[in-house]
């Protein structure tokens, strides 16, 4: 069984929303200028707690938080120096990746996502 049908198949929700959008900047009087529009797109995961493991690699400032773990076909972003993390919608909640790693085996790709409640990214 392939990994994408594997995640189909222990999905833990139907769809969830995706909204990714720029990090904005700063002009020349030191106003934040917000990016463009965002844009969304849903997709199909499997949202779970930590284990053990996955709990010790969080981020420092990670430790306090409500964190969870998703697991995806489809590619997630972190905060970069260009862009705003990628938000989750989660039962009315906005959820914010905070780490990804790509998994390669088979000849297939699944992500495997940290994500963080928060009041702000």
């Amino acid at each position: 069984m392939s990994r994408a049908s594997t995640i189909t198949r222990l999905k833990s929700g139907t769809l969830y929303t995706v909204t990714r959008k720029g990090a904005g900047s700063y002009d020349t009087n030191g106003i934040y200028q917000p990016a463009g529009s965002p844009t969304t797109f849903d997709i199909t995961a499997s949202i779970q707690p930590l284990n053990g493991r996955q709990l010790q690699e969080l981020p420092e400032a990670y430790h306090a938080e409500e964190v969870k773990v998703v697991y995806t076909a489809t590619e997630l972003r972190t905060r970069t120096s260009t862009d705003a993390p990628d938000e989750i919608a989660i039962e009315g909640s906005g959820w914010y990746v905070i780490q990804v790693k790509k998994w390669e085996a088979l000849g297939e790709t699944h992500y495997e996502a940290m994500i963080s409640r928060q009041v702000s990214p």
